[in-house]
C-alpha cells in the first residue's frame, strides 16, 4: 500500500514537535543543573565568607598579643635605664614615661579581651556554618546527580530521534519536504494546525479558498506568518491532492 503524502508530512510534523518537546526538556534539565551548581558555590562561599571572618579576628587578636609583647618590653627597657638614672630629673622624666606606656596596658587588654571574645564567636560560627553547609551540600549533590543523569538520558533519547528522523523525512514528498525544511531551519513550528479557521500560530483567518485546499490534503501556507497549515482530521483520511 503507498503512503500517503500527506500523512507522511504531518507523521515527520508530530515526530519534529516530539523532538522539540524533548529539546526543551534538555535545556530546562540544563538551566536546573546550573542552578543547582550556583547553590552550591553560594554553600562554598558561605563557609569561605565564616572562616575569613575568623582569621580576620584572629589576626587582629595576634596583632595585640604582638602589640603587648612589645609594650611590656619597653616598660622593662625603661625600668632598667630607670635604675641607672645619674640624676633625680632624669629618673623623674623616664618615671614619666614607664607611666606613659604603662596607661596603654588597659586599653590592650580591653581590646584582648574583646577580640579574644570575637574569635571564640567565630569559631562557633564557622562550626555551624560547616556542619550546615556539609548538609546541604549533600543534598544539592544528590539532586545535581540526578539531574544529570536525566539530562543524559534526555540527550541521548533525542540523538537516537534525530538520527531516526532522517528515515521519516526521506518518505516525505522532495518539493513538501524543500519548504518545510526551509521553514523549519527558522521556526520551531513550521507547520501548524488550523483551528476554528484561523492559523493556531499567529491567528490569522484563513480564506475558504485555502481552507478548501486543506480539505483535500493540498499544501497550504498562512498568508500573515507564511506557515504551512493543516488540519488533523483532514491527515486521517486517505486520498487527495498530495496522493
Amino acid at each position: 500500500m503507498i503512503a500517503n503524502p500527506y500523512q507522511t508530512l504531518l507523521g515527520l510534523v508530530h515526530f519534529d514537535a516530539r523532538l522539540l518537546s524533548l529539546k526543551k526538556e534538555a535545556e530546562r534539565l540544563k538551566r536546573e543543573e546550573k542552578a543547582i551548581e550556583q547553590k552550591i558555590a553560594l554553600v562554598h562561599e558561605a563557609v569561605k565568607g565564616a572562616q575569613d571572618s575568623f582569621n580576620e579576628v584572629r589576626h587582629f587578636l595576634a596583632q595585640i598579643d604582638l602589640e603587648m609583647a612589645a609594650l611590656s618590653a619597653e616598660i622593662e627597657r625603661k625600668e632598667h635605664v630607670a635604675k641607672q638614672a645619674k640624676s633625680n630629673k632624669e629618673y623623674t622624666a623616664l618615671l614619666h614615661e614607664m607611666e606613659t606606656v604603662a596607661a596603654r596596658k588597659p586599653v590592650l587588654s580591653e581590646q584582648w579581651l574583646e577580640a579574644a571574645q570575637q574569635v571564640e564567636q567565630r569559631e562557633r560560627e564557622v562550626h555551624e556554618v560547616s556542619l550546615r553547609a556539609q548538609k546541604d551540600e549533600a543534598t544539592l549533590q544528590s539532586q545535581l546527580q540526578e539531574i544529570r543523569e536525566l539530562s543524559r538520558e534526555c540527550d541521548e533519547h533525542h540523538a537516537q530521534l534525530f538520527d531516526d528522523r532522517k528515515s521519516i523525512a526521506s518518505a516525505v514528498k522532495p518539493e513538501w519536504l524543500a519548504q518545510y525544511e526551509n521553514l523549519h531551519s527558522r521556526l520551531e513550528n513550521p507547520m501548524v494546525q488550523v483551528t476554528n479557521g484561523t492559523c493556531s500560530a499567529c491567528g490569522y483567518k484563513v480564506p475558504v479558498g485555502d481552507l478548501n485546499k486543506i480539505h483535500r490534503q493540498g499544501l497550504v501556507s498562512c498568508q500573515q506568518c507564511r506557515r504551512l497549515l493543516y488540519d488533523e482530521q483532514v491527515g486521517a483520511q486517505e486520498g487527495g491532492e498530495g496522493a
